[in-house]
């Protein structure tokens, strides 16, 4: 995404630029802000990040994005969260209400924990942690122990599993990953969804 320019685009609109080098030369924007409805402002990027990431994800055409974030959260068969430090309530609030469904979606939260999941969160529970247990319905914890099972934690539930062992190691282990789905999915005829995360881990692979 970069600013286009007249009359292709309005003054300080994002626009998709299908070649790298150019989108970067236009990231940048010299004009004014983004007003909002109590009388602030935000700057207009081409990139989200930092704070204020709810306004800058309503302004067009980002917001086509984030409604369809939403539509396939709540459509969603499973749920992969991939080194989300869980702080975009805007996010997370989705993600709740996607495992809130009558037949909830598993949902694999993939980080890294030195010392793996269990030891590093037996005694400090931190805002991820919290984040992870009431909004994402992940109920593993010092008092609702999971069961190890090759190299995830599944939840009690068997609605949830943690990786702790990091992204590239995650990627190395397709064979772990079908074997807790398979668990995770139940009766939900686990094969068709195994084989589309196998072609997902042969475009990052």
């Amino acid at each position: 995404m970069g600013f286009g320019n007249p009359p292709t685009a309005d003054i300080g609109e994002l626009v998709w630029f299908n070649n790298h080098a150019e989108a970067i030369a236009h990231s940048n924007f010299s004009g004014g802000s983004t007003p909002r409805m109590d009388g602030t402002s935000i700057l207009r990027t081409a990139v989200i990040t930092g704070l204020e990431k709810l306004s800058r994800v309503q302004q067009r055409p980002l917001n086509h994005f984030y409604s369809m974030m939403a539509r396939d959260a709540m459509r969603a068969d499973i749920i992969f969260v991939i080194g989300s430090g869980l702080a975009d309530l805007h996010l997370n609030t989705w993600l709740a209400e996607a495992r809130c469904r009558n037949q909830s979606p598993p949902l694999l939260y993939v980080d890294w924990w030195k010392n793996g999941f269990e030891d590093d969160t037996y005694f400090e529970i931190d805002r991820k942690i919290i984040q992870l247990f009431h909004r994402l319905r992940v109920h593993i914890t010092e008092h609702m122990r999971g069961t190890r099972m090759d190299g995830w934690v599944v939840s009690q539930d068997n609605s949830a599993a943690v990786w702790d062992k990091g992204f590239s190691t995650f990627l190395n282990a397709p064979d772990q990953l079908e074997r807790v789905l398979s668990r995770l999915l139940g009766a939900r005829k686990p094969g068709p969804v195994c084989r589309a995360v196998r072609r997902a881990y042969r475009r990052f692979t």
